[in-house]
């Protein structure tokens, strides 16, 4: 559905709330003069419509968010018949990240002797009711619909169709009205115009 039409050049066709289906020309370049000539010209404009998606999606009830916090610590750690020993010492991180780096290994003894640097990060667990995941879920399609269609001006509508709770989340389908720049160029030569005629 059109929603708005504006043309600086070339003649308007289709006015707003008309229905068009992708390929019709809304503004026009070719000029038909009262005398049934026609001259064929530039169309410029802008052309907006209300554009209707379906979405599904799946959002969790719990959401865990890592970062790391830009600390570290390098320490020893034996592993001695696959038990470790931690010679990192006091002041342990809760949470981290890790790469190792085998020093020594003896495979008689089973005794491997790691350097390990330590990242922490800091954990974020949020636990969602039923409210805010649909609340956060239609966040997420409006936030990832703006920045994957640039044609996209504003997000006018999002409904529910469809919802399924289950233990660890909830799946959605949902309706969504976006306002858009529907217009696309053309080019249109002189003899294709004439046989169009």
């Amino acid at each position: 559905v059109i929603t708005s039409v504006r043309a600086s050049s070339g003649v308007v066709v289709k006015e707003k709330g008309m229905y068009v289906k992708e390929g019709e020309v809304v503004i026009s370049g070719s000029v038909v003069h009262p005398n049934n000539s026609s001259v064929l010209g530039m169309a410029v404009g802008e052309v907006h419509g209300e554009v209707w998606y379906e979405v599904d999606i799946d959002y969790p009830f719990v959401y865990q968010e890592s970062n790391l916090t830009g600390r570290s610590k390098t320490g020893i750690v034996l592993n001695f018949f696959d038990k470790k020993i931690n010679l990192f010492g006091r002041g342990n991180y809760k949470s981290f990240a890790s790469k190792n780096k085998v020093l020594f290994r003896d495979n008689f003894l089973k005794l491997e002797v790691i350097k390990e640097k330590r990242y922490e990060m800091n954990i974020k667990d949020e636990v969602y009711t039923e409210e805010l995941v649909e609340t956060k879920a239609i966040n997420y399609i409006k936030d990832k619909m703006m920045k994957n269609n640039p044609d996209i001006r504003e997000i006018s509508k999002v409904e529910v169709m469809f919802r399924d709770v289950d233990y660890d989340g909830i799946n959605f389908k949902f309706f969504v009205t976006t306002i858009e720049s529907i217009g696309m160029v053309k080019r249109v030569e002189q003899d294709e115009m004439e046989t169009v005629r």
